[in-house]
């Protein structure tokens, strides 16, 4: 949830050259938090967040780096089925298949 307490439009955050430094899962709780960091025009700087998925089912998290290494975010989509897809600009693709996902880094 945004500060504000509107639920997350996913496909609509601004995550793009976002860097991602962790991806942590937790079995008994299902929920994969995924860190980093992003440039904020509010803030005029570098700032951290974190999404955090819930009610996790399925997740991959792909490391081949066909488009060369790196860290950063290409783009953000989601399917029908609940499916949050963050691809990276090395080619690779997380998938997170889960109930809600909450936003902090506003």
């Amino acid at each position: 949830m945004f500060p504000s307490g509107d639920p997350v439009k996913f496909e609509s955050l601004e995550l793009h050259d976002s860097t991602i430094y962790e991806i942590k899962y937790l079995w008994g709780s299902r929920e994969l938090t995924l860190k980093g960091t992003r440039y904020s025009q509010e803030k005029s700087g570098i700032i951290p967040f974190s999404l955090l998925f819930k009610s996790v089912s399925s997740y991959s998290v792909q490391h081949n780096a066909p488009w060369g290494e790196s860290s950063s975010i290409n783009g953000t989509g989601i399917e029908v089925n609940g499916q949050y897809l963050i691809e990276l600009q090395s080619g690779d693709v997380i998938s997170v298949v889960a109930s809600e996902v909450e936003f902090e880094g506003v």
